[in-house]
């Protein structure tokens, strides 16, 4: 009895894994973009208050430092990466030809947002799949696993027919890992 809540807790980790959703920080960052380069801001200084409104403290300390626009965008597109190579084209032109930026800016975060309710309803559409990795993947691996550790496994292996039955359920548990994982790569 003492050993259920070490079998438990792996499997509320794996059920609870990627629950937090994803924060808006992008969308954010280039609509405060954006925004600021309508109110007449140059491009620097419009990033340098975006990385400010959405509190991200390495693209301020640049900005306070006196970075170029430049600099700001590649940081930007680090920090970023799900939109990283459309910002870092968007700065990179803005920057050539000195043309507006605002609508590309806009464009971006509408983009991130766009992105983001993606990977929500991905979240959402395959909660049911993780839930049953947990109870058919997780459950039986945790259980042999505090079989083993306790010894417990002898008395499951006493007969021969319990020896070729166990041997026929741990094939069927391996080709249902294996088919998880095919659909898991597949569906990436």
């Amino acid at each position: 009895m003492l050993g259920l809540p070490w079998v438990l807790l792996p499997l509320l980790a794996l059920a609870f894994l990627r629950a937090t959703p994803e924060r808006p920080r992008p969308a954010l960052f280039c609509d405060s973009v954006a925004s600021e380069l309508r109110a007449g801001a140059t491009l620097g200084q419009a990033m340098g208050a975006a990385a400010i409104a959405v509190e991200n403290c390495r693209l301020e300390a640049l900005y306070r430092s006196g970075a170029t626009a430049r600099e700001m965008g590649l940081a930007a597109a680090e920090e970023f990466d799900d939109i990283g190579k459309e910002l870092t084209l968007t700065v990179e032109a803005a920057s050539r030809s000195g043309a507006a930026s605002a609508d590309l800016f806009e464009e971006i975060g509408s983009l991130a947002l766009a992105q983001l309710e993606i990977a929500r309803e991905v979240r959402v559409a395959s909660a049911p799949a993780r839930a049953t990795v947990v109870v058919f993947g997780a459950a039986p691996t945790i259980f042999l696993a505090h079989r083993l550790s306790s010894g417990g496994l002898a008395t499951l292996l006493a007969t021969s027919t319990q020896r070729s039955v166990t041997l026929v359920g741990i094939g069927l548990f391996l080709a249902g890992l294996l088919a998880v994982l095919a659909l898991v790569v597949r569906a990436r």
